[in-house]
């Protein structure tokens, strides 16, 4: 190594994603914190599959308030839930989006139908 160069090796970051549930009258609120991308999105997976079996509930809130870090396999996994939960009679809305999360859906152009601000994607 040449005289004065340093070398700099990164520690992979360990992914993570908790997932917290709350159900409040008819709504059931999904509180994802961390990452939402390849690693983890089975959790969002497994908590919005437990959730249409807890029916009846009328509205599924996807909060992204704590979300840091958001990857193309997380926002498919929210097109996903949001599928999902309206077949099983569900509404869906993701709420609380802001920061990196919120730009990722923003350029994809699905922000306004996740959070339900468009004619295709409104809640009632």
């Amino acid at each position: 190594m040449p005289s004065g160069t340093k070398t700099y090796v990164s520690k992979p970051r360990r992914s993570l994603l908790t997932v917290g549930v709350r159900r409040t009258g008819g709504h059931l609120r999904l509180t994802l914190t961390g990452d939402l991308e390849v690693s983890t999105n089975h959790l969002v997976r497994n908590a919005v599959v437990q959730a249409c079996d807890r029916q009846p509930i009328e509205r599924l809130l996807i909060d992204l308030e704590a979300l840091e870090f958001l990857d193309s396999t997380g926002i498919s996994t929210l097109i996903w839930a949001r599928e999902t939960a309206l077949a099983n009679g569900i509404a869906c809305v993701v709420v609380n989006c802001h920061g990196m999360p919120r730009r990722a859906l923003e350029v994809t152009g699905l922000y306004s139908v996740l959070a339900g601000q468009t004619a295709y994607g409104q809640i009632e």
